[in-house]
């Protein structure tokens, strides 16, 4: 008796057509998406996927804008600007998710880090750092006791630190500058009369002891005294 093939092969489809791999995917499983107008009047289509909201310029169809939720709270806590073609774009992130951004990153044409600053209490940046064209650390400038002014300024040479500039009664100009240049701290200079030239250096070892004590006599009317 011949087998009844017919029948089998019926079978085969119905398996096939029943498996999730084969079968296509509906409208509720596509992001859903609209067409609407950015703050700048330009036209975007809005695509939501869950836990983020990713905006397209209708024109160049490029990603201009994307939003996330990243630990699915309901409430989103990065927003990516992207500014023109390649990887140039501005970041604002919550970075703790108590509703607040707290850091701000700024990014080159081809993705390189330019410049980043962060906010321990929540308002405004206490800590700013920028960054040179290879990006590598430049300049790092610190408000340590939150009052708005940064009295701390760190100066980077290829990335090494080579200098720290610190004022430390809070009038905007710096009367400590320490000198890190041969890889650790070497001296540090005070302008203790505030009138801007140093008067007294402080000289150290590697090790980090005191090698010496300095005292330069006040400015002449040539100029400023050794800085």
């Amino acid at each position: 008796m011949a087998p009844e093939q017919p029948a089998f092969r019926v079978c085969v489809l119905v398996i096939l057509l029943l498996a999730p791999g084969c079968r296509r995917s509906s409208l509720a499983d596509l992001p859903l998406w609209r067409v609407e107008l950015d703050p700048t009047g330009r036209e975007v289509r809005l695509v939501t996927l869950p836990f983020e909201q990713i905006a397209y310029d209708m024109k160049s169809h490029t990603m201009v804008r994307d939003v996330q939720d990243r630990n699915q709270d309901g409430i989103s806590d990065r927003i990516i600007t992207y500014e023109g073609f390649g990887g140039a774009r501005t970041e604002e992130t919550d970075t703790d998710f108590d509703g607040t951004v707290d850091r701000w990153d700024t990014f080159g044409p081809e993705g390189r880090r330019m410049r980043s600053a962060t906010a321990s209490n929540r308002t405004r940046p206490d800590r700013v750092a920028t960054y040179d064209r290879s990006g590598r650390l430049s300049r790092v400038e610190a408000d340590t006791d939150l009052d708005g002014r940064f009295e701390i300024n760190q100066l980077y040479e290829a990335g090494a630190l080579v200098e720290v500039r610190i004022d430390s009664d809070g009038n905007g100009k710096a009367d400590r500058i320490q000198d890190f240049r041969k890889g650790y701290l070497s001296a540090e200079d005070f302008d203790t009369d505030e009138d801007g030239a140093a008067n007294l250096r402080l000289t150290f070892a590697p090790n980090g002891s005191l090698l010496k004590v300095s005292r330069f006599p006040p400015p002449s009317a040539d100029g400023p005294g050794p800085r």
